[in-house]
């Protein structure tokens, strides 16, 4: 799988959901396999994530991210231990369980962990700020 990024000649992104850096611990989910993970950047289309290595899944899974829910979603693309994820429900659905400061972030300034209550990263074991 190979991610397509939207980036013109001048280095300007144009994607059409605002992405935001985050450092939130999660789980991925597919079927009776699981994997804690590290949402590294989120939209309410889809979310870039940091998985274990050796944790094989299918092409369908659901991504639970503490405080937000958990989410239906497809394997877009994967790298190494990177993986982006596409939800599979309609952005307006997953703006609506997203936090009031994280939504309002989403749609205007940017944001980091500290706006989204994980200044310090505790929940986010083994986080490196070289990856940040």
């Amino acid at each position: 799988m190979k991610s397509k990024a939207r980036i013109s000649g001048d280095g300007v992104e144009k994607r059409k959901f605002k992405r935001m850096p985050t450092l939130l611990s999660g789980c991925l989910m597919d079927g009776d396999r699981n994997a804690d993970v590290v949402v590294l950047d989120v939209s309410v289309n889809g979310a870039k994530l940091r998985v274990p290595a050796d944790f094989e899944c299918s092409a369908t899974v659901n991504l639970k991210i503490d405080r937000f829910g958990t989410f239906p979603a497809d394997v877009i693309w994967r790298r190494g231990n990177r993986l982006g994820l596409k939800f599979v429900d309609a952005p307006e659905t997953i703006a609506q369980h997203m936090p009031g400061k994280f939504a309002s972030k989403l749609s205007g300034e940017s944001c980091d962990a500290a706006a989204l209550g994980d200044a310090d990263g505790d929940d986010v074991p083994g986080e490196e700020a070289a990856d940040a």
